[in-house]
């Protein structure tokens, strides 16, 4: 499917509340993540763009490319083209390789280091699992933060619906 500059492939590689992701490629065949929201609404796109230009442009948070929307339409859609396409998840990628101890230091390291810089703008994630724990590659091995839907500019969080539920901070847990 054709979305202006950017080509996406019709099935999804991950699906979550708020869409589903799928492999894209600009038209210079760089490869991208393209999320298609299940429910588009034009306001919390906007506040999911004003996140991700904020905390997107550091290295280990996947950085937002661009918005496509479409609110005229019987149906309406958005989607956010991300700049980075990740080879998977934490546990998707330790099942079936096991990196050794540096790899493993430096994914966890990388992923550190981008939660630290979101809670050093103020923000927080609100649905940190293995699933969201990226990694771009092994050699070198690079990680990056995915996801940032939920995510909040706040030092406290009194909504509890929020998150995968393994996953979820106790106190969250009413």
């Amino acid at each position: 499917m054709a979305l202006g500059e950017y080509n996406c492939s019709r099935g999804a590689f991950a699906q979550g509340t708020y869409g589903r992701v799928s492999a894209g490629w600009a038209k210079s065949g760089r490869g991208v993540a393209i999320k298609r929201f299940t429910y588009p609404k034009a306001s919390e796109l906007k506040t999911q763009e004003d996140v991700m230009n904020i905390l997107g442009q550091h290295d280990n948070i996947v950085g937002l490319l661009k918005v496509i929307t479409d609110f005229q339409s019987e149906y309406p859609s958005a989607y956010c083209v991300y700049g980075l396409l990740a080879i998977g998840g934490v546990t998707d990628i330790i099942e079936t390789h096991v990196p050794d101890l540096d790899a493993k230091l430096t994914l966890l390291a990388d992923h550190s280091r981008g939660l630290a810089f979101m809670h050093g703008k103020g923000f927080m994630h609100r649905d940190i699992n293995p699933n969201n724990l990226a990694i771009v590659s092994f050699d070198p091995p690079r990680g990056i933060i995915l996801d940032l839907d939920s995510a909040m500019k706040s030092e406290t969080c009194y909504e509890h619906n929020i998150g995968t539920k393994p996953y979820v901070a106790l106190r969250s847990l009413h």
